[in-house]
């Protein structure tokens, strides 16, 4: 098992549900991250899977993808916005991931992962023989680090207020029969 160094978090939809729509579904969870050029653990983690990846038989889908290229190639502007100045890497898994804030805790019900988040992945490199061979990123659980700011999940701007107040119930909705060790 590998954990990425910190990374962005793209769109996040299909952590949570299978990928079953469009022309392209997988029918699989997956999750895309962004890890920015030049930081020198990335460059030293992204060498490390390349390396896998070209001993496994280095086809031409390469886990690690040059975002520069991406931003160049699509028409989408968010698409090419997330990409640009980054390395991307998309990490699938028929099953469920397990989902942890900072210190290896479930997330509670109503807190996901979102795009823009900071994040760490864990996942296994897996060797497959078809088109020339190479390496596949099987998703095993993402640690949420950060949520991004601005975006859903912040009440940074308001002032407190006289009314409703919810009970403190720390472990409400958190489910705590997985083992959270992957981190």
């Amino acid at each position: 098992m590998t954990v990425t160094p910190k990374a962005l978090a793209g769109y996040a939809k299909n952590l949570y549900e299978l990928d079953t729509k469009g022309k392209y579904a997988t029918n699989k969870y997956k999750l895309e991250v962004r890890l920015p050029k030049g930081d020198d653990d990335v460059e030293k983690f992204r060498k490390m899977v390349l390396k896998a990846h070209k001993d496994a038989g280095n086809n031409e889908y390469k886990p690690v993808k040059d975002g520069d290229v991406i931003a160049k190639e699509t028409d989408n502007d968010k698409r090419a916005a997330f990409a640009k100045d980054h390395w991307v890497m998309t990490f699938k898994t028929a099953q469920k991931p397990a989902v942890v804030d900072s210190k290896k805790k479930k997330l509670p019900k109503g807190v996901e992962i979102m795009g823009g988040d900071t994040i760490k992945v864990s996942f296994n490199m897996s060797p497959y023989d078809m088109s020339g061979g190479g390496i596949s990123l099987q998703l095993n659980g993402v640690m949420l680090l950060e949520k991004a700011g601005g975006r859903g999940g912040s009440a940074d701007e308001f002032e407190e207020e006289d009314g409703f107040v919810a009970e403190d119930d720390d472990d409400a909705g958190v489910e705590d029969d997985e083992d959270d060790d992957d981190f």
